[in-house]
């Protein structure tokens, strides 16, 4: 679990991803039409906003590592 530390400094460790084209798609397609993302546990969460860009609602395949924090409520 999180420490009081690391929600007061809102720090976690950083976790690799691996998103490909044809899985980058699908979601792209998915939130363009209006469907639900679902991400089953905070990994998922974790890549699916980093690998996110907002204004042109696409999801970027890419490898990386994410060290993003989410608080309750957070959503794309």
């Amino acid at each position: 679990g999180l420490t009081e530390e690391q929600l007061k400094s809102k720090t976690l460790h950083s976790e690799e991803y691996s998103l490909a084209p044809s899985v980058a798609s699908r979601l792209t397609n998915a939130k363009r039409n209006g469907q639900r993302i679902i991400a089953i546990g905070t990994t998922s969460l974790r890549v699916l906003e980093t690998v996110y860009e907002k204004e042109s609602q696409i999801f970027h395949p890419e490898e990386g590592k994410t060290d993003i924090f989410l608080s309750p409520g957070d959503h794309i």
